[in-house]
């Protein structure tokens, strides 16, 4: 009986990283489970395989926390969109942590002991 896939969380799915590396992960056969903002805009795109979506946002640690249950890795792929202070300053937005705020949150990730990426 082979074993069962792994999970992975992949935060940032709507970026230039993010949406190469769930494709990538899909076709080697991991589950892939991504924490976004915005649904919709991951359902536009043919992703090579299903992806289990959780709407939130990762500056919530319970977004995290329902996001990250059950995940085997996590893949931290945010960034600020104005270099300062890891806040996003366009209207509409919510905050983007920045990496030290965001380690803080991801602490809420239990089978994750150091989130990947940066």
């Amino acid at each position: 009986m082979p074993a069962p896939a792994r999970r992975a969380l992949v935060t940032g799915v709507t970026g230039y990283v993010g949406s190469r590396l769930a494709p990538a992960l899909l076709r080697r056969g991991w589950r892939v489970r991504v924490l976004t903002r915005h649904p919709d805009r991951v359902a536009r795109r043919d992703w090579g395989g299903p992806l289990e979506v959780v709407a939130g946002d990762a500056s919530r640690p319970d977004d995290l926390a329902r996001a990250c249950a059950g995940v085997d890795v996590a893949y931290y792929l945010l960034h600020s969109m104005d270099g300062r202070d890891g806040t996003a300053s366009w209207p509409g937005t919510s905050p983007t942590p920045s990496p030290r705020r965001a380690s803080a949150a991801w602490s809420t990730c239990p089978g994750c002991t150091r989130p990947t990426g940066r």
